[in-house]
């Protein structure tokens, strides 16, 4: 855990399950700092997010080797906010492909090797910023953005200062909506706070005029497969209102087949990681729109020991 502000000089502590809390001693760069947040990435390295409010703005990482009680061997650093050419770290977290995100007042940044930073603390690797895609270009995201999630589609979500929140693709590369409070149940254009239920699929966003949620897709996978639900159903193609086809029911590391019922297989694809595919549009493999009919839909797991069926009828117009 990490307190925002301590006397002890220790801002990070972990407790044990012998239930023994043991505090790490700040260096002397980040004596005195505020600690907004705390994210851990897949070595085991600790990211902080260092306050405005504090004489040591920034992005602090830490890591103790395994060993609690051996401060000897333990690695640390610091991003200033030269790094980032900002004037403000907001918020820090880790994604499933376990690259660090930090949130800035112009910005969101990646680093993608982490492991960089406790290998060679003096010289960490350079953050990158991220842009959207627009047309042709590349445009670098310059929102001041307070906070952010990650779903279990390792979607992005970031909370804006002004603008409401920004769905994002995996990579940060892609708009894929925007909610503020002319076009959702938002309450403030100001989101100070987003967490997402795996479980549900429903993303919350906490203002300082209440909170709101919407429903979303990104839903944990089942253990295993019980019933493929398939909607609308029937599907029209073509279809503006309901331009891909929902497949509910999936479990981890999907593969989807669609199979007419003389077993030909018209369409094959990786399902994203939840619970939920909606990537299919009514198109075969080579972008054709296939014919009216009854379909099958084939789900299974990598090693092909989970299979789950459904059926669709396909209308074209």
């Amino acid at each position: 855990m990490a307190l925002y502000r301590s006397g002890s000089g220790c801002n990070i502590y972990a407790k044990t399950s012998d239930s023994i809390w043991t505090g790490f001693v700040n260096p002397s760069f980040v004596s005195g700092a505020y600690f907004e947040n705390i994210a851990i990435d897949n070595f085991n390295t600790k990211w902080a997010a260092l306050s405005r409010y504090s004489g040591y703005k920034g992005l602090y990482f830490f890591n103790e080797n395994n060993t609690l009680n051996n401060p000897s061997d333990d690695i640390s650093g610091k991003y200033d906010i030269s790094a980032f050419s900002v004037q403000t770290v907001y918020y820090v977290t880790v994604d499933k492909n376990n690259v660090v995100w930090v949130t800035t007042n112009n910005g969101v940044f990646t680093i993608d090797n982490p492991l960089g930073a406790i290998q060679n603390p003096s010289n960490p690797p350079a953050p990158q910023k991220i842009g959207i895609i627009s047309g042709n270009l590349k445009v670098p995201f310059t929102e001041s953005s307070i906070t952010m999630a990650v779903d279990v589609l390792n979607e992005k979500w970031i909370g804006t200062e002004s603008n409401g929140v920004f769905h994002l693709s995996e990579d940060g590369s892609t708009l894929i909506e925007q909610f503020n409070i002319t076009n959702s149940p938002i309450l403030s254009n100001t989101i100070n706070s987003i967490v997402i239920s795996g479980k549900t699929g429903k993303a919350y966003f906490g203002t300082l005029y209440g909170l709101s949620s919407i429903q979303t897709n990104a839903i944990q996978p089942v253990d295993k497969f019980e019933k493929i639900i398939c909607k609308p159903n029937p599907y029209l193609i073509p279809s503006s209102k309901n331009p891909t086809l929902t497949i509910d029911g999936l479990v981890e590391n999907s593969t989807i087949k669609i199979i007419t019922l003389n077993g030909e297989v018209v369409a094959e694809y990786s399902a994203r990681q939840g619970r939920i595919d909606d990537q299919w549009n009514g198109t075969d493999k080579n972008g054709n729109f296939v014919p009216t009919g009854i379909y099958i839909v084939v789900a299974y797991n990598k090693d092909g020991s989970k299979v789950g069926t459904g059926k669709i009828a396909v209308i074209r117009k």
